[in-house]
């Protein structure tokens, strides 16, 4: 097993010898690009419901929705939510 893991680390380093320093810059944006999706499927998966959460109780807690005032909150929470 050692022997293959070897092999492919030797495999992947003439592969990127060969491609010069152009496939190393490609290889660190590629591993910057995962990075970044990473971070939003986390951030969609567990931040962004905290945050939906708050602005849903701030919601809950204006006392009267259907006045000037409630419609005014409510289109402020909108646009932090769509702003997020």
């Amino acid at each position: 097993m050692f022997y293959a893991i070897t092999e492919a680390f030797n495999t992947l380093r003439d592969f990127m010898s060969a491609g010069g320093s152009v496939l190393w810059l490609i290889a660190i944006l590629a591993a910057f690009m995962w990075a970044i999706i990473l971070e939003r499927i986390w951030y969609f998966n567990a931040g962004h419901k905290v945050y939906m959460n708050e602005l849903k109780a701030e919601w809950d807690s204006v006392s009267d929705h259907a006045s000037w005032k409630g419609s005014a909150i409510k289109e402020k929470l909108i646009s932090q939510a769509r702003g997020e």
